[in-house]
């Protein structure tokens, strides 16, 4: 190859090298956060009424809407799975691992709260020998000790009568139990009668003992804030003796109060270390405090992450509507699809025309389509005709592909073109 020939090669090199960054058309285009031109070509600006400005408006601020939309619902889902919770098995874990629950046992409410207790005579000094003859021979003609023949008693200022559970004292219910004479008998009715004619009857330092009786009549007839009066009386009168806290304290674990309970099963403890029913009980009422705080901070979880849903489906519903108006006021994607394809046939037609091939009123032109409202589905508008010195360019390539030929192999001319020229180079240019 001559010295002559090779200038002239790398001055076509260069302008061929120039010429082949080539971009097809597009109707419309977008300008990227770094600050280039994209086109696009599925655009939710390609409207069904392209003249309609304040669709055009509504358009923009409701696709900025979505977008704000999608961000907060993205969060929200994040935020909500991060709070869910999804301990369902908190209860049975709870009594399995805390230490109280434990020492317990077993839960609170398998423990018989409403026991039945007796307030010792001993302990008060009293002594029932005394009183009664017990190694005499029992008389052949017993009777029931019926306290309503030993004295009427309209009112008794000492037996509490202002109570709802002493006035409503005729049609208490009661299970027999473990104490006085009409208390095994399981009828609260005549205890009562007995205990107001004890109370009014007994000096001060001994009304304990008929208190703790009325007491637990009252507790077991589930009148239980007004046997918790009863006992606090008996306290005043005897805070040595752990039968009168131990009572206490199962009535303040009926009515929930467990911080009361546990001081009142404490105070029995330090009477009597080992009293081993008042020690399990502390633990099981501790054990059921702080297990129902757990469940109860399970709840108000569980009530916000099920306002946060309703709140994430209101959202949502309203993304939806909104995307949907979105593609509502835009054309079909078949029709995107045909303006696409109409589009890509008619740069290749004015291409065409530039290179000679075809003449101008040889070409089809485009037209306007409308749908059935009247709105356009938008026209076609190429951007600006192709360089004129494209048509100048193939023809002078077409003159010297012989010397370039030589040089460069005919394949890898080819690849600097896009598809579409690549069929009119080999047009002009031949195999």
């Amino acid at each position: 190859m001559t010295a002559s020939v090779k200038p002239t090669i790398a001055l076509i090199l260069s302008f061929l090298l120039q010429r082949c960054i080539i971009t097809n058309g597009a109707t419309h285009w977008i300008v990227t956060e770094d600050g280039r031109l994209q086109a696009q070509t599925d655009s939710m600006y390609n409207m069904r009424r392209p003249y309609d400005l304040v669709a055009f408006m509504k358009q923009e601020q409701r696709a900025s809407m979505l977008n704000d939309l999608k961000k907060e619902l993205l969060n929200r889902k994040d935020e909500i799975d991060r709070n869910e919770d999804r301990d369902t098995g908190l209860e049975q874990k709870f009594y399995k691992t805390n230490p109280d629950c434990i020492e317990a046992g077993k839960p609170l409410p398998e423990f018989d709260l409403y026991i039945s207790t007796v307030l010792p005579l001993e302990n008060k000094g009293i002594r029932p020998e005394e009183h009664i003859d017990i190694n005499g021979s029992p008389s052949s003609n017993l009777k029931q000790p019926d306290c309503t023949d030993f004295m009427d008693l309209e009112f008794s200022i000492h037996a509490f009568e202002h109570l709802e559970g002493m006035k409503a004292r005729t049609n208490l219910t009661g299970s027999p139990e473990l104490a006085f004479y009409w208390r095994i008998k399981g009828n609260p009715h005549h205890a009562v009668e007995c205990i107001r004619r004890a109370l009014h009857h007994s000096p001060r330092l001994q009304k304990d003992v008929a208190l703790i009786s009325l007491a637990n009549i009252l507790h077991r007839a589930r009148f239980s804030n007004e046997a918790a009066i009863l006992v606090h009386a008996a306290l005043e009168v005897s805070k040595e003796l752990n039968v009168n806290h131990f009572t206490l304290g199962n009535i303040y674990a009926v009515l929930g109060e467990y911080n009361k309970s546990i001081i009142c099963f404490e105070n029995t403890l330090k009477i009597q270390p080992d009293f081993e029913a008042a020690s399990k009980r502390r633990h099981a009422v501790v054990c059921h405090s702080k297990l129902e705080l757990a469940l109860e901070a399970q709840h108000r979880s569980l009530q916000r992450t099920l306002e946060d849903l309703k709140d994430y489906q209101r959202k949502h519903d309203l993304y939806q509507g909104q995307s949907d108006k979105l593609f509502s006021e835009q054309v079909p994607h078949e029709v995107k699809i045909a303006q696409h394809h109409a589009y890509e046939q008619h740069k290749m037609r004015e291409r065409a025309v530039e290179m000679g091939l075809t003449s101008a009123p040889e070409q089809e032109t485009l037209s306007d389509t409308t749908d059935s409202d009247g709105g356009g589905g938008g026209a076609y508008f190429p951007l600006v005709n192709y360089n004129r010195h494209r048509a100048f360019f193939f023809r002078a390539l077409w003159l010297i592909m012989p010397i370039l030929s030589s040089a460069i192999p005919r394949h890898l001319i080819l690849l600097c073109f896009p598809t579409g020229d690549r069929v009119l180079f080999s047009s002009v240019c031949g195999p």
